[in-house]
């Protein structure tokens, strides 16, 4: 199930329709950025139903990669009103890169990251 929470979010019973385990949600906030996505990061981004939800990885994150988040998913079932267990939540990253290096930074980049591995 995706929620892009840039947009007016279905309910938890709209999305527990379409998967019974797990949400997966894309964050409105910006992108983390180059040195965040190389060294690691810590953000809060706001579940379905706003509770604040804790991201975090150490050392390198690529693009659009999924993190999971055991038991912040979608609701399994209720028991008298209350969520009984909940699925993961699965969360995409996006990294934002410069449009352009100073040369110093440039020359740094080239001397301390490995050329790509083919």
């Amino acid at each position: 199930t995706f929620a892009d929470l840039r947009r007016p979010s279905p309910t938890f019973a709209d999305l527990r329709r379409l998967s019974p385990t797990f949400a997966h949600l894309r964050p409105p906030s910006p992108p983390h950025t180059s040195p965040q996505a190389l060294l690691g990061f810590n953000a809060t981004i706001s579940h379905l139903d706003s509770h604040s939800v804790k991201v975090s990885r150490t050392g390198v994150t690529k693009p659009n990669q999924l993190i999971q988040i055991p038991g912040e998913g979608m609701p399994k079932g209720f028991s008298d009103g209350d969520i009984s267990a909940r699925g993961n939540l699965h969360v995409t990253v996006k990294v934002r890169f410069p449009e352009t290096l100073s040369d110093e930074i440039r020359s740094w980049a080239e001397q301390a990251l490995p050329p790509d591995a083919e």
